[in-house]
């Protein structure tokens, strides 16, 4: 019969606060413990290695292993990937794995040749919005597609995380299209009950909250929201503040942004927050207006709070605001664009209302963490059939 438990590697490149370490995360924690034996491979430190930590010590499900990659980093530096790879190979040739599943660009080429070398029966790769976006080079666009493609070729199933990324990885032939399936992102229900921002910030009862959530560097494009900020001084007169919740490389450059533009006291950057989504529940519109995007965590998390969203009609966004219905769509780089659907929003109590519970029905019916992870088991048990 063999043993009833199969072993089970997730990676991913980095274990700081991000939507794939939220997918990540509600594997690790939602995945059947009597089916799979659980070991996650990603740096030392982070949120993601907190909670597991955290998790383990609980004691109310089966210990997840911690596989710790000290060299791994987001930046290509081949001295230290070449170190992360034979630390990968090393762990996946004596563990015998039976499946290995990989998150993020970095740990998936790394790790997908990893488990090829070491024989492992099923590898799979989840793709959070392909690395191919119009601001890089021909020449870097083209090199990212061929590594992708070698590395396809070792992988059981690339998954994509909506249509959109499935349409780019057929358009640029990233994989045989028999070997791609598409599972949507989903959260589950955030912490209920506003409060919480408003009483941090001392905001009067009438000023209303844009915000956002989201990690400051590409292809988020933060300094857009800070642009449409100083048209909303300027044009809205309802009384408002700017919330950006998150950190990383340009944070600096928004906040010397926010300064040049006389907007300072307008934008509030709160940093990297673990209560990010309690945060969400005070905000009166969410945006996000990246550039490049897979299907953001952070959106469908604010839908679920039953706010309305304005942000780029970018990757896999648009399967999840309809545009006029439960947001607004808007171009990437046009804070005036933003600006004028943000402000519509803010004189109009009614439509934000309807807006915002018609995305919270949406994010319900469609994009549920329950689902998500029940459609991640079912490509799991389809590696054992095969086998």
């Amino acid at each position: 019969m063999g043993r009833t438990q199969r072993k089970v590697l997730i990676g991913i490149t980095g274990a700081g606060i991000g939507g794939a370490q939220g997918v990540v995360w509600d594997l690790l924690s939602r995945l059947d413990g009597e089916k799979y034996e659980l070991t996650l491979a990603c740096p030392p430190t982070g949120d993601l290695v907190e909670r597991v930590r955290g998790a383990n010590q609980g004691g109310r499900r089966a210990p997840i292993a911690l596989l710790p990659v000290n060299t791994l980093v987001r930046r290509i530096d081949p001295p230290r990937d070449a170190i992360s790879f034979l630390r990968l190979l090393r762990a996946m040739s004596g563990h015998r794995f039976d499946i290995v599943h990989l998150h993020s660009s970095k740990m998936g080429v790394l790790g997908r040749f990893a488990g090829a070398l070491a024989g492992v029966p099923a590898v799979f790769f989840t793709a959070h919005g392909w690395q191919l976006s119009a601001a890089r080079s021909a020449t870097a666009r083209a090199a990212l597609a061929s590594v992708e493609r070698l590395a396809a070729a070792v992988t059981t199933r690339v998954v994509c995380v909506s249509e959109a990324d499935w349409r780019t990885a057929v358009r640029w032939r990233l994989c045989p299209q028999d070997n791609l399936a598409v599972i949507r992102n989903g959260v589950g229900a955030g912490p209920s009950g506003p409060g919480r921002l408003r009483a941090e910030l001392g905001l009067d009862p009438d000023r209303l909250v844009v915000g956002t959530v989201m990690r400051l560097a590409p292809p988020k494009r933060p300094e857009v929201l800070v642009q449409a900020t100083a048209q909303l001084v300027r044009r809205c007169p309802v009384p408002f503040v700017t919330v950006i919740v998150g950190d990383g490389p340009l944070m600096a450059g928004c906040r010397r942004l926010a300064g040049e533009l006389g907007v300072s006291d307008a934008v509030r950057f709160l940093g990297e927050r673990g209560d990010a989504r309690a945060l969400v529940n005070d905000f009166d519109v969410f945006t996000l207006f990246s550039s490049a995007e897979g299907l953001p965590l952070a959106v469908i998390e604010a839908m679920y709070a039953g706010k309305p969203v304005v942000a780029s009609a970018v990757g896999g966004v648009p399967e999840l605001v309809l545009d006029g219905q439960t947001g607004f769509l808007a171009g990437t780089a046009d804070p005036q664009a933003a600006a004028q659907f943000i402000a519509g929003l803010l004189r109009d109590g009614d439509r934000r209302r309807e807006m915002g519970d018609a995305g919270a029905r949406r994010a319900r019916a469609l994009f549920s963490v329950d689902r998500m992870v029940r459609e991640y088991e079912q490509l799991y048990d389809s590696a054992a059939l095969r086998g």
